[in-house]
């Protein structure tokens, strides 16, 4: 299913969400933390915005998940953040943190634990239609009630509707005391445990991974039980594999064996996949590396290894697709086995949050944020170099009339083309965006208020002899070059002042600032 990600679904949100780069810099902040906050300009950092921090969560005491992330080459990690606000009183945060991509960019929200009922909102049926997605044998135990999906059920024959606990769930399969001692003291040690062992009273021999839930006092005593049949013969195998969502490969040298699903991922059937060569599947930019771990597992090397890649299809597709794999020995040789699951949409979704980081919707220039994070770099530039560096500013003459007059679609339509006009003729050195409203940035590296200003006067008589629907259009400009010793806020004034006295000239005109 393809994932349509509205430009504004963040804002949706109703809680605070933030783009993070690896710097703690913001790439972008939803309108929930600019409300509490204020102005998505004044504060750069995710911890200057959230807690009014001077320095980094890690300084103050507190679990920083971006470092954590990074430490242990994570994809995702949750914390719980307590903080005093101006008044001394102490909040909790949940602090939950992604990382989306390669580029080091996070995704991270704050949830006010403090404003939450969890347990309220967590009903029987909610986790039942979570838990029968799964296709392993599941049950998640609370205090008021236990849960098992329809995997475990059959497993077990369940028939009864409900149950007091998983210890009365499983105890006519079980020998009681074992079954008991078995909880109690997982239940103790209160840690994960993962592939624990135990017979049932016919000798059938079960693997049980046990998980309990807890966010800082919120979930307590809830418990996630996961259970397998433990066979080891290849016929399980092919059952498991045969059934399985992800697709699934033996390799050596040559495809020896493919599930369904890795068929359906590539588009091809089975028996042609089958003594093909994987490097076949791959893109050429990612067959070097594919190769190299190839001739590792060959080899022996069963040293577990998750990547992405990109495949081609049958059909001349491209699709990123996520491999884990590990070396086995089967028919006296070693082969490479792993799973392949299709993330071509979590791609195209992560390509989308990044330029929703970037880039204006309407008008595809960049944003205002980004505008200002290019002027500082070209600022710094100015001074090390000492080269002349200039922003013309430019304004729409009468947009609001314009939207009163022939309605907000034209009025977007007048935007489009005015960004169209002024970003095809500003030089590759150049950086153009949307400053807000109707109004837009130029800015002119190595360029004096002299050059700046024979810009403008060009881009404004094009933009005077542009016709829109038989509507003629016109902007006005202000210019203003870079002083010394002046900061970015009185850059900025300068040429905003200018702007105004082109307004008040009577429009249609360029002024600069001097």
């Amino acid at each position: 299913m393809k994932i349509d990600l509205d430009f504004f679904f963040l804002d949706q949100i109703d809680d605070y969400v933030m783009l993070i780069d690896e710097n703690f810099d913001i790439f972008f902040k939803n309108s929930k933390i600019i409300t509490a906050s204020g102005d998505i300009f004044d504060k750069k950092k995710c911890y200057q915005t959230i807690y009014d921090f001077s320095s980094n969560c890690s300084k103050h005491g507190l679990e920083c998940p971006i470092e954590i992330i990074k430490k242990n080459s994570l994809t995702k990690y949750h914390t719980v953040h307590k903080v005093k606000d101006e008044n001394n009183i102490e909040r909790k945060f949940l602090v939950a943190t992604y990382k989306l991509s390669k580029e080091d960019l996070f995704l991270e929200m704050f949830i006010n634990l403090d404003d939450m009922k969890i347990v309220n909102k967590v009903s029987k049926e909610t986790i039942e239609g979570l838990i029968d997605k799964i296709p392993k044998p599941v049950a998640v135990e609370t205090p008021d009630f236990i849960v098992f999906n329809k995997k475990f059920k059959d497993l077990f024959q369940l028939n009864k509707d409900s149950y007091s606990s998983f210890f009365t769930a499983l105890k006519p399969v079980f020998d009681s005391q074992v079954l008991y001692d078995f909880i109690y003291s997982l239940k103790s040690c209160n840690e994960p445990k993962f592939d624990l062992e135990l017979k049932d009273n016919k000798g059938q021999l079960f693997s049980f991974s046990f998980v309990p839930l807890k966010i800082d006092n919120i979930f307590k005593d809830f418990y996630l039980w996961i259970i397998e049949t433990i066979h080891q013969d290849e016929d399980l195998f092919r059952t498991l594999a045969e059934t399985s969502a992800a697709g699934i490969f033996l390799h050596q040298g040559k495809f020896i064996y493919v599930n369904p699903a890795l068929c359906e991922i590539t588009e091809y059937k089975r028996e042609e996949l089958i003594n093909m060569n994987p490097l076949n599947l791959v893109h050429p930019d990612f067959k070097n590396k594919v190769k190299e771990l190839m001739l590792r597992r060959l080899k022996g090397d069963k040293t577990k290894h998750v990547y992405e890649v990109k495949i081609i299809t049958k059909s001349g597709q491209e699709k990123w697709v996520q491999v884990a794999s590990s070396a086995v020995f089967y028919k006296d040789a070693f082969a490479g086995i792993g799973t392949v699951i299709d993330i071509t949409d979590r791609k195209e979704y992560e390509e989308k949050l990044k330029k929703l980081a970037t880039y204006d919707s309407l008008t595809n220039l960049y944003n205002r944020y980004m505008i200002e994070e290019f002027l500082e770099k070209e600022i710094e530039k100015s001074k090390r170099h000492n080269v002349p560096l200039s922003i013309i500013m430019c304004d729409i003459d009468d947009f609001k009339k314009i939207n009163d007059t022939y309605g907000h679609i034209f009025g977007d339509k007048v935007l489009k083309k005015i960004s169209s006009v002024l970003k095809a003729n500003i030089r590759k050195s150049d950086a153009i965006g949307r400053w807000g409203g109707e109004e837009f940035i130029i800015i002119a590296p190595y360029t004096n208020v002299y050059g700046a200003q024979k810009l403008a006067e060009k881009i404004r008589n094009l933009v005077e002899n542009t016709k829109i629907d038989d509507v003629y259009i016109t902007i006005s400009c202000g210019v203003a070059e870079y002083k010394y010793s002046e900061t970015k806020k009185e850059f900025f004034k300068r040429v905003d002042e200018a702007l105004y006295l082109a307004k008040k000239k009577g429009k249609n005109t360029v002024e600069v600032a001097l």
